[in-house]
Protein backbone atom coordinates (compact mmCIF):
# COMPACT_ATOMS: atom_id res chain seq x y z
CA UNK A 1 0.00 0.00 0.00
CA UNK A 2 1.40 3.40 -0.92
CA UNK A 3 1.80 6.36 1.40
CA UNK A 4 -0.98 8.21 -0.41
CA UNK A 5 -3.31 5.23 0.03
CA UNK A 6 -2.48 5.08 3.73
CA UNK A 7 -3.12 8.81 4.11
CA UNK A 8 -6.50 8.45 2.41
CA UNK A 9 -7.36 5.45 4.55
CA UNK A 10 -6.29 7.34 7.68
CA UNK A 11 -8.49 10.30 6.77
CA UNK A 12 -11.47 8.02 6.15
CA UNK A 13 -11.09 6.02 9.36
CA UNK A 14 -10.60 9.22 11.39
CA UNK A 15 -13.73 10.75 9.82
CA UNK A 16 -15.69 7.59 10.58
CA UNK A 17 -14.48 7.63 14.18
CA UNK A 18 -15.46 11.30 14.61
CA UNK A 19 -18.90 10.67 13.07
CA UNK A 20 -19.64 7.74 15.37
CA UNK A 21 -18.32 9.70 18.34
CA UNK A 22 -20.67 12.57 17.42
CA UNK A 23 -23.61 10.13 17.44
CA UNK A 24 -22.75 9.33 21.06
CA UNK A 25 -23.05 12.95 22.26
CA UNK A 26 -26.90 13.18 22.33
CA UNK A 27 -27.00 9.95 24.32
CA UNK A 28 -24.56 11.42 26.84
CA UNK A 29 -26.70 14.56 27.07
CA UNK A 30 -29.78 12.41 27.80
CA UNK A 31 -27.86 10.47 30.44
CA UNK A 32 -26.69 13.65 32.20
CA UNK A 33 -30.22 15.11 32.10
CA UNK A 34 -31.78 11.97 33.59
CA UNK A 35 -29.12 11.68 36.28
CA UNK A 36 -29.67 15.35 37.16
CA UNK A 37 -33.45 14.77 37.35
CA UNK A 38 -32.92 11.79 39.66
CA UNK A 39 -30.59 13.82 41.87
CA UNK A 40 -33.12 16.68 42.03
CA UNK A 41 -35.91 14.27 42.93
CA UNK A 42 -33.76 12.67 45.62
CA UNK A 43 -32.94 16.09 47.04
CA UNK A 44 -36.62 17.13 47.13
CA UNK A 45 -37.57 13.80 48.69
CA UNK A 46 -34.90 14.24 51.35
CA UNK A 47 -36.07 17.80 52.08
CA UNK A 48 -39.66 16.59 52.38
CA UNK A 49 -38.61 13.77 54.71
CA UNK A 50 -36.77 16.19 56.99
CA UNK A 51 -39.64 18.66 57.40
CA UNK A 52 -40.60 19.20 61.04
CA UNK A 53 -43.69 17.27 62.06
CA UNK A 54 -45.45 20.51 63.02
CA UNK A 55 -45.42 21.52 59.34
CA UNK A 56 -46.76 18.14 58.22
CA UNK A 57 -49.90 17.87 60.35
CA UNK A 58 -52.23 19.60 57.89
CA UNK A 59 -50.59 17.82 55.00
CA UNK A 60 -50.98 14.46 56.72
CA UNK A 61 -54.65 15.07 57.47
CA UNK A 62 -55.28 15.56 53.78
CA UNK A 63 -53.14 12.55 52.84
CA UNK A 64 -50.78 14.80 50.93
CA UNK A 65 -47.65 13.28 52.40
CA UNK A 66 -48.64 9.82 51.13
CA UNK A 67 -49.58 11.23 47.73
CA UNK A 68 -46.18 12.97 47.56
CA UNK A 69 -44.32 9.78 48.50
CA UNK A 70 -46.26 7.77 45.94
CA UNK A 71 -45.64 10.37 43.25
CA UNK A 72 -41.93 10.58 44.13
CA UNK A 73 -41.54 6.78 44.08
CA UNK A 74 -43.35 6.50 40.75
CA UNK A 75 -41.34 9.36 39.24
CA UNK A 76 -38.09 7.83 40.49
CA UNK A 77 -39.03 4.48 38.99
CA UNK A 78 -39.88 6.06 35.62
CA UNK A 79 -36.63 8.04 35.59
CA UNK A 80 -34.63 4.92 36.41
CA UNK A 81 -36.27 2.96 33.59
CA UNK A 82 -35.55 5.79 31.15
CA UNK A 83 -31.96 5.97 32.40
CA UNK A 84 -31.56 2.21 31.96
CA UNK A 85 -32.71 2.52 28.34
CA UNK A 86 -30.28 5.38 27.72
CA UNK A 87 -27.44 3.40 29.31
CA UNK A 88 -28.24 0.44 27.04
CA UNK A 89 -28.10 2.73 23.99
CA UNK A 90 -24.86 4.18 25.31
CA UNK A 91 -23.29 0.73 25.74
CA UNK A 92 -24.27 -0.22 22.20
CA UNK A 93 -22.88 3.02 20.75
CA UNK A 94 -19.69 2.72 22.82
CA UNK A 95 -19.02 -0.65 21.19
CA UNK A 96 -19.17 1.09 17.81
CA UNK A 97 -16.94 3.91 19.05
CA UNK A 98 -14.33 1.43 20.32
CA UNK A 99 -14.36 -0.43 17.00
CA UNK A 100 -13.95 2.78 14.99
CA UNK A 101 -11.19 3.94 17.34
CA UNK A 102 -9.40 0.61 16.91
CA UNK A 103 -9.56 0.94 13.14
CA UNK A 104 -8.21 4.49 13.25
CA UNK A 105 -5.39 3.41 15.57
CA UNK A 106 -4.52 0.45 13.32
CA UNK A 107 -4.21 2.73 10.30
CA UNK A 108 -2.07 5.15 12.31
CA UNK A 109 0.23 2.26 13.23
CA UNK A 110 0.38 1.23 9.56
CA UNK A 111 1.38 4.78 8.63
CA UNK A 112 4.15 4.79 11.24
CA UNK A 113 5.41 1.42 10.03
CA UNK A 114 5.37 2.65 6.43
CA UNK A 115 7.37 5.76 7.33
CA UNK A 116 9.84 3.65 9.34
CA UNK A 117 10.24 1.22 6.42
CA UNK A 118 10.92 4.12 4.03
CA UNK A 119 13.51 5.54 6.41
CA UNK A 120 15.13 2.12 6.75
CA UNK A 121 15.30 1.69 2.97
CA UNK A 122 16.77 5.17 2.61
CA UNK A 123 19.37 4.49 5.29
CA UNK A 124 20.26 1.14 3.71
CA UNK A 125 20.66 2.74 0.27
CA UNK A 126 22.90 5.46 1.72
CA UNK A 127 25.02 2.86 3.51
CA UNK A 128 25.39 0.81 0.34
CA UNK A 129 26.37 3.95 -1.56
CA UNK A 130 29.01 4.80 1.05
CA UNK A 131 30.32 1.22 1.00
CA UNK A 132 30.50 1.24 -2.80
CA UNK A 133 32.36 4.55 -2.71
CA UNK A 134 34.78 3.17 -0.11
CA UNK A 135 35.40 0.04 -2.25
CA UNK A 136 36.04 2.15 -5.34
CA UNK A 137 38.52 4.32 -3.44
CA UNK A 138 40.40 1.29 -2.07
CA UNK A 139 40.29 -0.46 -5.45
CA UNK A 140 41.82 2.49 -7.28
CA UNK A 141 44.65 2.42 -4.78
CA UNK A 142 47.30 5.01 -4.03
Amino acid sequence: MSGADLNTLAALTEAQFRAIQAELEPILVDERRLRRSLADLDERTHKNATLPTSELTDLRRLGGDMAWRNWAAQSRSELQVRLARVLARKANKMAHVRLAFGRAEAVTMMQKQYVAALASKRDKAQLEEIQALARSITASGP
